[in-house]
């Protein structure tokens, strides 16, 4: 009887070992699972980031590509000073027929040249207060609009 006792007491200890191991087990598999998910998560962002960086420096050559190199002066040409929030100013002279979006591009270009971080912005003129929004006008006519 002693002996059966024991028996059954091994056999209890012995099924309550293994379920123990069974719950480590799914616990490892669950951490497992959850780091792989984590490095996953990790990769997806590099790669978005990447992507991002990517189509950035992209837009970037289009637009150089497009910028017309600055004329002379002239009487076809436009004069612009740009002043940055940080209160620099760029000057810079246009033919008078390039469009607002040109001037947005090498906007965008001499930021990403020097490394400003700034993605959004407006044109306007000081006195009378003016705010180019129409990109496909000329600069002549966005002046006398």
């Amino acid at each position: 009887m002693l002996r059966s006792e024991q028996d059954e007491e091994f056999q209890r200890v012995l099924a309550a070992d293994r379920e123990r191991e069974q719950r480590a087990e799914a616990q490892r598999r669950a951490a497992d699972e959850a780091a792989d998910e984590q490095q996953s998560q990790i990769e997806l962002d590099a790669a978005i980031e990447l992507s991002r960086t990517l189509d950035k420096e992209a837009s970037l050559k289009r637009k150089r590509d497009r910028l017309v190199a600055e004329p002379p002066p002239g009487p076809d040409t436009t004069k612009l000073r740009l002043q940055l929030p940080n209160g620099s100013k760029i000057d810079r002279r246009f033919p008078s027929s390039a469009t607002v979006q040109s001037v947005r591009d090498f906007i965008d270009v001499y930021f990403g040249d020097n490394d400003i971080l700034i993605e959004s912005f407006s044109l306007s003129t000081n006195f009378p207060r003016k705010t180019f929004e129409d990109n496909n006008l000329s600069l002549r006519e966005s002046v006398s609009s």
